[in-house]
């Protein structure tokens, strides 16, 4: 066992370093093509131990397991299942990201979104729901900021008290007070499912498991009006990506038809293969759109926006 141990920690290593250092797909895929031929060696890399450190919960194989939840599909099934389980009982688990900051990038329970196929258990639904709600812009985080500021107001901490800020000057003490309360939410490692307009928010709004509770879920992950604004214009914008014509990046579809155009005319101007992924994102727009219609319409920098590609 220790030989075998020993020898997953090796190739645990390799795999990380062609993963993510030298970036080589090819020899990546190649020895992890190997790698995943030995049931025994997979099964022993998603036991559970500690980290280096003694403290928090992790996988013998960090590397493998994120291979194995990548590649679902070419993976024994109970085992794949197994380690699902393990995911989503444990919070430290869950939010293993190897690639970037543990606040953000591809965590654990993120990989398990991408397999539409898997079907959740209610107590699973409710693990990735409530690790979704601690996402900046929720109504779960805007609660615990009022509350902050209730806190901040119950002290006497206002703005008619000035603090001098690093690299800022002088402020007031509840607006700078609630200003690094964000900053240090959003360190936390409960971030780590995913960054920006396509964190685990949008994967689940996307994800079968949770069709019955979109229509409350579209107001609890986006509780300002202009920021739900900002994140549906920005997914229109991704769908003009994903139309661009292969040979010279010109958009079959644009922004302004997104939600007018029809299956016919997509399948019409695009390869099959691209038009059913575009299809399914403009189905997708639409129906966030007959829930919860955008306020405002903003007009943004092009270079905030995925129009940048084809603008470029």
């Amino acid at each position: 066992m220790d030989a075998l141990v020993e020898e997953i920690n090796k190739l645990d290593d390799e795999l990380y370093q062609v993963r993510y250092h030298q970036k080589d797909f090819s020899k990546r895929q190649e020895l992890w093509d190997t790698i995943k031929k030995n049931k025994k060696l997979l099964e022993l890399s998603t036991r559970i131990t500690k980290d280096k450190f003694g403290e928090r919960d992790t996988f013998l194989s960090t590397a493998i397991v994120e291979c194995i939840l990548i590649d679902y599909e070419n993976v024994d099934k109970e085992l794949y299942q197994s380690l699902v389980d393990k995911i989503y009982s444990n919070t430290e688990l869950a939010r293993i990201v190897l690639d970037g900051a543990s606040n953000g990038g591809y965590s654990f329970l993120l990989y398990t979104l991408f397999n539409d196929s898997l079907e959740l258990t209610d107590e699973q639904k409710a693990f990735v729901l409530e690790e979704a709600m601690n996402k900046v812009g929720t109504t779960k985080y805007n609660e615990q900021i009022d509350d902050y500021e209730q806190e901040l107001d119950r002290k006497d901490i206002t703005d008619d008290i000035d603090v001098i800020a690093p690299e800022i000057g002088l402020i007031g003490a509840k607006t700078w007070n609630i200003y690094m309360a964000g900053m240090f939410a959003s360190m936390n490692p409960n971030q780590a499912h995913g960054t920006g307009e396509f964190d685990v928010r949008y994967h689940i709004l996307k994800n079968h498991n949770f069709a019955n509770k979109i229509e409350k879920l579209v107001y609890d992950f986006f509780a300002d009006d202009a920021d739900y604004d900002r994140i549906i214009d920005y997914w229109e914008w991704n769908i003009v990506n994903l139309a661009l014509r292969e040979e010279d990046n010109e958009p079959m579809v644009y922004v302004d038809e997104v939600l007018f155009i029809s299956d016919k005319e997509v399948y019409d101007r695009l390869p099959h293969e691209q038009a059913i992924e575009v299809i399914a994102e403009i189905n997708f727009i639409k129906r966030l759109h007959e829930i919860r219609e955008p306020k405002y319409r903003h007009i943004r920098e092009y270079e905030d926006t995925p129009a940048q590609k084809i603008l470029s």
